[in-house]
């Protein structure tokens, strides 16, 4: 059994793989029945016939957490190390500042930085949490074309499965992420949300409280069913256990391994004929043993107030993105609240034992948490993670044992990327910086951003 890569001379393409792997917690495999690529030369009774080439479909797959570094024992992921040994491979593909998820994946389907596309965090800025812990659930916030909007005015249906920011998105087959109460009522949610009727009925939808497993059977479900040309999917539990676990944890590798086989089942979906695979993750994982909160210091120097456990009112305050903290004024002409906050975080980061490396300025943070104007922004000590707590100590032992958030340039934020099949050459990429995803993956479809701030991968693409 063989899965095809597609179209060019052979020395300039991917190599065909054996065979899809077996799903690690079912067993299941469904491998591709060995065929000619359509579209090929025939031979029949001497006569050559050619036909034109079928359009290229594209599948970008997420694998959140997957830090570059994981495929490089094979044995953790053997699909995925094939994969990776035969397409065009990054060394190590540099995420946006800050490492979180929403910014990332937004960055990996419009080719622009957060500053510009304006998904600056995962959760929006919410001090008085009257928005119950919100995140940028919504397409309307990206402020420039994505990879759905330029394959949408070109005519080619788009899929989606659980991609970040894509609720309300112009996506005809469409299972978006957002949650509420992470139990069985988001499955309303979700079913309210998603297009109707794309499940069949009694299937459960891919909510938050489920897994990859159900990620994958509606992946699988809209490929079959409705074929669309570009397919995105976005797998999350990987990052979940390695938040809860640590990175390179039994468990972390064990839950890779299904993955490895969910990935092998999305290819095969599409028959004998693969599509051209885009595989990416938005940032690495750094083990983290201790939480610090800013909030407490802001606190001590009266510069915000409490009113029992809320808060009442603030001067300053801490809008963390895991290892990185922006420090959010009120008002920011404020300058000599700005002075003392300044001045507060500079001496604590003298001391290693407040878990506070470095102070960065506003200057310094130019198009970091774009809109907010920070008077500061804190990253973290090796080790330690921002919590938004006004309660003492400043301090404490962290809840889980991994985390991201990190600046990009730290080894173990580096992700994934990997391009295999149709219009893809092996190739060593080195390191790649994120904004060059989107428009690499616009190439293969003959498509353009023009918004974008990367420019196509050439070493990725086939002649």
């Amino acid at each position: 059994m063989v899965l095809f890569a597609c179209g060019g001379p052979p020395q300039e393409v991917a190599r065909p793989l054996a065979e899809a792997p077996a799903t690690a917690d079912t067993g299941r495999s469904q491998p591709v029945a060995d065929a000619a690529p359509e579209g090929s030369a025939q031979r029949d009774g001497g006569a050559v016939a050619s036909a034109a080439p079928p359009a290229r479909n594209v599948l970008v797959i997420s694998i959140d957490g997957l830090r570059h570094d994981y495929l490089d024992d094979g044995a953790r992921a053997p699909f995925l190390r094939r994969l990776r040994d035969e397409g065009a491979a990054a060394k190590s593909l540099k995420s946006v500042w800050p490492t979180m998820t929403y910014p990332a994946h937004t960055t990996l389907i419009t080719g622009a930085r957060p500053a510009r596309h304006g998904i600056v965090n995962n959760v929006v800025f919410d001090p008085y949490n009257k928005n119950e812990h919100g995140w940028y659930w919504y397409a309307s916030d990206i402020k420039v074309p994505t990879l759905w909007d330029v394959a949408r005015k070109s005519g080619i249906e788009v899929g989606n499965v659980y991609w970040p920011v894509t609720v309300g998105a112009d996506i005809p087959f469409s299972v978006p992420q957002m949650w509420r109460a992470k139990t069985d009522e988001d499955d309303k949610l979700l079913r309210a949300l998603m297009t109707r009727g794309l499940l069949h009925s009694g299937k459960t939808p891919p909510a938050e409280h489920r897994g990859d497993r159900e990620r994958t059977d509606a992946a699988l479900e809209i490929i079959r069913d409705h074929h669309p040309r570009l397919m995105f999917v976005y797998l999350t539990d990987l990052d979940t256990v390695e938040h809860e676990r640590g990175p390179m944890s039994a468990e972390a590798l064990k839950t890779l391994k299904s993955i490895d086989g969910y990935v092998g089942e999305l290819l095969s979906a599409y028959g004998p004929t693969p599509p051209t695979l885009a595989l990416v993750s938005d940032h690495g994982f750094a083990s983290v043993s201790k939480e610090v909160r800013p909030n407490v210091a802001l606190k001590g120097a009266k510069l915000l107030a409490t009113a029992g456990t809320k808060l009442a009112s603030y001067k300053m305050i801490t809008w963390k993105a895991g290892a990185t903290a922006a420090i959010i004024p009120l008002d920011p002409k404020d300058a000599a609240s700005a002075k003392v906050t300044t001045e507060l975080f500079t001496k604590l980061a003298k001391e290693p034992s407040n878990g506070i490396a470095r102070v960065l300025t506003n200057e310094e943070t130019a198009g970091m948490f774009a809109g907010k104007s920070p008077t500061c922004v804190l990253l973290a000590r090796p080790g330690y993670v921002f919590g938004e707590s006004w309660e003492p100590p400043m301090v404490v032992k962290a809840t889980y044992k991994g985390t991201h958030g990190y600046p990009p340039e730290m080894p173990e934020m580096g992700a994934t990327l990997v391009f295999w099949g149709d219009g893809v050459r092996h190739a060593d990429l080195g390191e790649v910086d994120m904004i060059d995803v989107a428009p690499t993956v616009a190439a293969l479809l003959d498509l353009e951003l023009p918004e974008a701030e990367g420019k196509p991968l050439k070493g990725a693409l086939a002649p």
